[in-house]
């Protein structure tokens, strides 16, 4: 089963070598290029944006730390004003959910039965 294998790979690799494939070496060593005369083709690029005189497409900068008031929506307003000021840290988000678990895993030991052993063992083989 090996020698067949063998003859398999052997085969690839003597089809490889006698149809002109470029080997790996040569590749890295010409840096990927497709072949000596290749040249990237022209794109033809427009100067501007066809429609840069749309207001949809302006360029002035929008305050990102409250872009929700270009939609003038009071209703938004309020309530990112309400996040705003419930917003925690963090620290203190990871500090809730590590409470949260432990009473969970309080309460849900409450529902079942306790029972509370400890076992021990010693034994001393000696042989002579």
């Amino acid at each position: 089963m090996r020698s067949r294998w063998k003859r398999c790979l052997f085969a690839a690799a003597l089809i490889g070598a006698v149809s002109g494939c470029t080997p790996l070496r040569d590749w890295v060593h010409k840096g990927f290029k497709v072949g000596p005369q290749y040249k990237a083709p022209a794109i033809e690029v427009e100067p501007a944006w066809l429609d840069e005189e749309l207001p949809q497409l302006s360029t002035n900068s929008v305050d990102e730390g409250a872009w929700w008031t270009m939609l003038q929506d009071p209703v938004l307003n309020d309530l990112t004003t309400q996040v705003r000021q419930g917003n925690w840290t963090l620290r203190e988000l990871g500090a809730r959910i590590l409470a949260a678990r432990s009473q969970f895993d309080y309460t849900k030991g409450r529902l079942f039965p306790q029972s509370q052993s400890i076992n021990g063992t010693f034994s001393r083989h000696v042989f002579n």
